[in-house]
């Protein structure tokens, strides 16, 4: 662990870097779900995917060039972290690096938590061909560190959720978390020492049982699924290490959000819910699934703004800081990451249904 008399290399210094940006196309469904199309015939949405290439998705009569890669319905897992994943990890890794951020994001249903956890079955301590990026992240991070041995290394895992505006720690019953105003890292949470993926499984466990889910029409409720997340979860490896050769020190943070789905308000089994009609609900202590989507919905869209704020900010050379007034706990906390100094990957999961 650094001391205080050890040198230490900013994780923050550096120019700006484009991020990264993967679509992943979901397979087609035919399980009679919230995306498979048997059910929706005569449904009409306002943006529907028509057709893709490698690099651009046509929406309707609109063709969008914004991604890095799209990743065709039959993709495997470990291509899409060998796609995403080792530049970051290599910054993370390093001493000196930089942190780092990677979100997934997309309508409920769509393969987002498939894409950051895995489907449970694959959430085994030994290696699964479909363990998703937090279990394959974890395993090559081990692999780097130990292939090091001038380096004394000391890396943690833990989990918040993001619900309702509010933030709690998974490995802890919930127990509230405060984002700090300043560093806007979460402050009072548990965090748990792993040196191997054995030690992971435990915390998935957890977290899974944890995490507020519901079924939803979009993404119903099952023996091995728990259905839809109705709050963002970031999975927090922090990471201290040592060069003992010359005592130079860092501290990175890699964070891993798996965000609450989209829901288009009527698709999600459940009537219409006025933002008025949901803050009375939050008021009562009583939320039905239409105020979670209320929430989530105007959530998403302020995470959304704060990244177009963000890009506005360092193309005019200027810094960039979250609002302080009317900023939910999950915007500040990501908030930290677009200010320039934190690498950045993103994962846009799309569904071929007229869901």
């Amino acid at each position: 662990m650094p001391t205080a008399a050890s040198k230490s290399k900013s994780s923050v210094s550096g120019k700006l870097v484009s991020p990264k940006l993967f679509v992943r196309i979901r397979p087609k469904a035919t399980d009679s779900g919230g995306h498979d199309d048997s059910h929706l015939a005569g449904v009409e949405v306002a943006k529907q995917l028509k057709s893709w290439t490698e690099d651009t998705i046509s929406l309707n009569d609109k063709t969008y060039t914004f991604p890095t890669k799209v990743l065709s319905p039959m993709i495997p897992q470990k291509e899409v972290f060998n796609l995403l994943m080792p530049d970051l990890i290599d910054s993370f890794t390093t001493l000196g690096g930089k942190n780092v951020l990677i979100f997934a994001y997309g309508q409920s249903g769509t393969g987002k938590t498939h894409t950051i956890f895995g489907p449970s079955y694959a959430m085994t301590e030994a290696y699964h061909a479909d363990w998703g990026i937090l279990l394959r992240t974890a395993q090559t991070v081990f692999d780097i560190m130990d292939s090091k041995p001038h380096i004394s290394y000391h890396l943690t895992l833990s989990a918040i959720e993001f619900y309702l505006w509010g933030c709690g720690d998974l490995l802890n019953n919930r127990c509230k978390v405060e984002i700090s105003e300043g560093t806007r890292e979460p402050i009072g949470h548990v965090r748990k020492r792993i040196t191997s993926t054995k030690d992971i499984k435990p915390i998935l466990d957890i977290v899974n049982k944890t995490r507020t889910a519901r079924g939803t029409t979009l993404n119903g409720r099952t023996a091995e699924h728990g259905g839809s997340s109705r709050s963002h979860a970031a999975l927090i490896f922090t990471l201290n290490q040592v060069d003992t050769s010359t005592g130079e020190s860092c501290k990175t943070i890699m964070n891993i959000v798996d965000l609450a789905g989209a829901e288009r308000p009527g698709k999600n089994g459940c009537p219409r819910t006025s933002a008025y009609e949901a803050y009375l609900e939050m008021k009562q202590g009583k939320v039905s699934t239409g105020a979670e989507a209320v929430t989530i919905n105007y959530e998403l869209f302020n995470i959304g703004r704060e990244i177009q704020n963000a890009t506005s900010c360092h193309r005019a050379n200027r810094p960039y800081t979250t609002p302080k007034q009317f900023t939910s706990p999950a915007t500040h906390f990501l908030g930290s990451c677009f200010d320039g100094k934190a690498l950045l990957g993103m994962i846009v999961t799309l569904s071929q249904s007229v869901a």
